[in-house]
């Protein structure tokens, strides 16, 4: 028994050992993994803090709005996500559309128009 907790005690140590230079800066871990998302738009891109800026009513809180992230997990310069929350009132701008969830169904809008209930959207500068 005594050997075996021995063994096990220098495996979980080499493991360590091994993980930790893995892990070092530089290392093929850490530069494969996926750069921070960056809160910068492209020219003419929409960012989060503009879509937020159209809540014209409800409680439009900051971390519901992300950048868009596309099925092929691309970042999109040009959308935001708006996580699901309380319903809210948008006033969507001319040149914009919207995949939105009402909290009932769901719809396409192209702006300018007013949506008086969205519980998670998806705007893109179009």
């Amino acid at each position: 028994m005594r050997f075996e907790r021995l063994l096990g005690a220098l495996v979980l140590a080499a493991l360590l050992i091994v993980g930790w230079n893995q892990l070092r800066p530089g290392s093929a871990v850490t530069s494969a993994l996926p750069p921070a998302v960056q809160s910068t738009t492209a020219a003419g891109g929409l960012s989060p803090d503009e879509a937020r800026s159209w809540c014209a009513a409800g409680p439009c809180d900051q971390h519901q709005f992300e950048p868009l992230r596309e099925a092929n997990g691309a970042l999109n310069p040009y959308g935001v996500h708006m996580t699901t929350g309380n319903p809210v009132v948008i006033d969507l701008p001319a040149g914009v559309a919207a995949d939105v969830w009402d909290c009932f169904a769901a719809s396409q809008v192209t702006g300018p128009a007013t949506l008086p209930q969205v519980c998670e959207a998806t705007f893109r500068r179009i």
